[in-house]
């Protein structure tokens, strides 16, 4: 019964060391996109306008909508586009 039960525990400990490595790779992921979007912040010295960043950081291949942002964008996105939508509608707009 005690082995039983040190084997389930063990058997725990094991899975939560699995998840806990999953993390780690999910936020070294994160940290690189993070470090990436700096750079490219800082090469295009983007003083300009906040839809302006957007736009740039959307060109670079990162989300822009609230539910993804700043994660690496794989194709298209639903969200993203209907911000880059709102946002050609406002600069037509102020024109």
């Amino acid at each position: 019964m005690l082995a039983e039960a040190l084997r389930e525990l063990e058997e725990k400990v094991k899975t939560m060391a699995e998840e806990l490595e999953t993390i780690r790779r999910y936020v070294e992921q994160l940290e690189a996109d993070n470090a990436s979007m700096e750079a490219i912040i800082r090469s295009k010295n983007m003083q300009t306008s906040g839809k302006a960043n957007l736009r740039a950081l959307f060109d670079a291949g990162f989300h822009i909508c609230s539910a993804h942002f700043g994660e690496s964008r794989d194709g298209d996105c639903l969200f993203c586009a209907s911000l880059l939508d709102k946002e050609a509608l406002h600069q037509k707009e102020e024109q």
